[in-house]
């Protein structure tokens, strides 16, 4: 008897569980579709609708930081900024959030006109995450929206360093840069730039700007304001543009091959992965063809024309480029750094 009763309660407890693992595979199933279809709503700048789905999603799932995210980026679409400053701020308060809430607690706060706060909610958020990218991305905006430019490119650089792969800091860098008198400094950050995000509106931007800035003669950089580095890029790019509308690919190429050959000459053991890809692009006769691909939106006739007579060579280049991403690690290949030494 005692033995039929054990098993009984066994069979019973193994149902239970059986039962609850079932409900909890349910309730995350349940979950995934319903947070997708918000999310296809989103796309679909269906905000409204969005809202009311992650809304009862909530109830079901509180404190669930994906369905907190979309759906205080619905509010934000909305500008409903203080409904997105609501549902975050729990979030952030709790320790939960993830660098990405604290971006969009800022943006909502900035949207308020409290730029302060936003800057704050920015700091807190690099101090649990000090590799975010997107944060220093964004107190160089604020700072940039204030009239402090050279703050600006302090953080977009800070953030260079801290999250190398992060590629708007050199976005961002590259135009304020392209302001003033450190041209060298847009003509790197604009390049690598494109290295890293190679398919967007603002790759066009860039592929255009870059070819502007190299139409525009060097301004003379001395004593305390140029760096080693940029003594030494001075030294290697020995070009006289005809101006911009008298430039062309094949000409900036030219003058490009040159000052690599010049650089490789008088810095023969300096290696960053940078220039190390410039010298192997050279090396498997391939640096033609980045070329028309890095300024095709400034000479798009151009560019077209020379992919239609070399098409195995262009594709060759892209090939290689899929396959060796630009790559910096932290700590051991700041781009900043070769400015301030």
């Amino acid at each position: 008897m005692k033995v039929s009763r054990l098993v009984c309660i066994f069979t019973i407890l193994f149902a239970i569980s059986q039962n609850e693992i079932q409900a909890q595979e349910n309730s995350a199933w349940e979950r995934e579709f319903f947070l997708n279809d918000a999310r296809a709503k989103i796309n679909k700048k269906e905000y409204e609708l969005a809202i009311s789905i992650l809304g009862e999603l909530e109830f079901f799932h509180p404190d669930d930081a994906e369905i907190i995210l979309e759906k205080s980026i619905s509010y934000f679409q909305l500008q409903r900024f203080e409904e997105a400053c609501f549902t975050l701020k729990p979030l952030i308060q709790t320790g939960k959030g993830k660098a990405i809430h604290y971006q969009l607690y800022g943006n909502s706060l900035d949207a308020l006109g409290n730029s302060v706060a936003a800057d704050s909610a920015y700091i807190n958020g690099l101090l649990k995450f000090p590799d975010a990218g997107e944060l220093y991305m964004e107190l160089g905006i604020t700072a940039l929206s204030n009239g402090d430019s050279a703050r600006a490119c302090g953080w977009w650089e800070r953030g260079m360093e801290m999250a190398p792969a992060f590629a708007s800091n050199y976005y961002w860098a590259a135009l304020t840069y392209s302001q003033g008198q450190f041209m060298i400094r847009s003509l790197l950050y604009g390049e690598i730039f494109l290295n890293l995000e190679s398919h967007s509106d603002r790759t066009e931007e860039i592929s255009d700007s870059l070819f502007s800035w190299y139409a525009r003669p060097l301004p003379a950089l001395q004593g305390e304001q140029i760096s080693l580095f940029e003594s030494e890029f001075q030294r290697a790019w020995n070009f006289e543009s005809p101006g911009k509308e008298n430039l062309s690919i094949s000409m900036l190429h030219k003058a490009r091959m040159l000052a690599l050959i010049n650089w490789v000459k008088t810095n023969p053991n300096w290696h960053h992965p940078f220039w190390d890809r410039m010298e192997k692009l050279q090396s498997v006769g391939l640096f033609d063809a980045y070329d028309h691909w890095l300024f095709a939106n400034a000479r798009s006739g151009e560019a077209i024309d020379w992919r239609n007579k070399y098409p195995d060579l262009y594709a060759g280049f892209g090939y290689w480029f899929m396959k060796n991403p630009l790559i910096f690690k932290k700590g051991k290949h700041s781009i900043p750094a070769l400015f301030y030494n």
